[in-house]
């Protein structure tokens, strides 16, 4: 049995988001790619084209305090490889 028989289509141990909101699933993504939330910042700038995104936001993001909007979803889905239908029904649960 796989991975992918044991947790659906396309999902991967771990990366259950049903009962957790978006801060967790984007630490827990984080840090299984051994990326600080500096690096993560660098690389949603380098993809957007926009240096608005800072540690300090990804912070935020992770703590809960803000939810990224579906722009950022969209850069942070392909930075992290992740469809964005998860990370938008993780942002979906935590709002």
């Amino acid at each position: 049995m796989t991975t992918e028989d044991q947790h659906g289509p396309g999902q991967a141990r771990g990366e259950n988001v049903g009962e957790e909101g978006i801060g967790p699933f984007l630490a827990r993504l984080r840090l299984a790619r051994g990326q600080s939330q500096l690096r993560l910042a660098q690389l949603l700038c380098a993809v957007s084209g926009s240096v608005t995104v800072t540690r300090h936001e990804i912070s935020r993001w992770e703590r809960g305090n803000r939810v990224p909007s579906r722009q950022w979803l969209g850069w942070l889905a392909a930075v992290l490889d992740v469809p964005v239908q998860r990370l938008e029904s993780a942002a979906t649960a935590g709002r």
